[in-house]
């Protein structure tokens, strides 16, 4: 048993965790979209209670009210409250002929309640975005490395070196290149150079290269990547929804930004154009009446 250097992952827990993670998003991404539970609720409760009709009219129309609220949340993300938000941005959207699937792109940007229905994207939320989509992308990529690489993944207990191997080559965990490799033919405790060059003690590098040079590393090390695909899924899984998520954002705020500007800016007036001179050009635009920009 190899007791100098313990795996990267190594514990029954990452399958069952990965499920009940999987679980979890699919309820949050659900119950955000919507905007509540109620439909949720409804089900639990007609499976315990029974399916019975509600004879009250008040209580009918409400939960008629809010399974439409929530089939149009679902659809379209546009955060109405009421169905007298619904018939309002309805009106409204006519009335400026915008279509709704347009909305929905930018539906972070929809307010109801404010004279301007489509806010303008703060710089803030902008800046925060691109930031978080290059966070994003790094996790997703440095666990999409984990996921394809077939190295096992360890770490050295007294030297707190990092390294990494597939049985027959140990290499050093750096996120460029390789500062060193061996093979296991190379590996010797007795010289002092392997032990410079890795960082590894006597005792440990003794202890690696019996391992390798007896073949008992490799099914530990074929166990261990497969369990290391485990973690690097669980962990990859809501990356990847949210870098999905942050990428949709990014082009709604965009969208909102157009939007905006068709709805609440006119064109700048040219200059009367002087003799012997060429007017500027100018593609920007001059905002109907001055308005603070809209909350992300």
């Amino acid at each position: 048993m190899l007791q100098l250097f313990t795996p990267l992952a190594q514990n029954p827990w990452i399958a069952p965790a990965l499920w009940a993670g999987l679980f979890s998003l699919l309820y949050l991404w659900i119950r955000t979209r919507v905007g509540s539970a109620h439909f949720l609720l409804d089900r639990l409760w007609r499976i315990a209670a029974g399916r019975r009709d509600v004879q009250d009219v008040v209580l009918r129309d409400i939960q008629q009210e809010s399974r439409d609220l929530e089939i149009f949340r679902f659809s379209y993300r546009i955060p109405v409250q009421s169905l007298a938000d619904l018939h309002k941005l309805n009106s409204w959207a006519k009335a400026h002929n915008v279509g709704m699937l347009r909305l929905k792109i930018l539906w972070r940007w929809v307010d109801v309640r404010n004279s301007e229905i489509v806010l303008r994207p703060r710089r803030a939320s902008k800046r925060g975005l691109f930031l978080l989509l290059g966070v994003l992308w790094t996790i997703s990529f440095s666990t999409g490395s984990l996921l394809a690489s077939p190295n096992g993944y360890f770490h050295m207990k007294e030297s707190k070196v990092w390294f990494k191997t597939d049985a027959n080559t140990v290499k050093s965990m750096t996120l460029w290149g390789d500062d060193w490799v061996f093979t296991a033919t190379e590996c010797t405790a007795e010289g002092p150079d392997l032990q410079e060059k890795t960082g590894f003690r006597k005792s440990e590098l003794l202890d690696l290269c019996k391992a390798l040079a007896s073949g008992s590393m490799k099914d530990h090390v074929r166990s261990l990547v497969k369990q290391q695909r485990w973690l690097a899924l669980l962990l990859l899984v809501p990356s990847l929804v949210g870098l999905v998520i942050v990428v949709r954002a990014a082009l709604g705020a965009g969208e909102a930004e157009k939007l905006w500007k068709e709805l609440y800016c006119a064109p700048a007036v040219p200059k009367a154009i002087e003799p012997s001179r060429i007017p500027p050009i100018n593609s920007g635009c001059t905002p109907q009446n001055d308005r603070a920009e809209g909350s992300a």
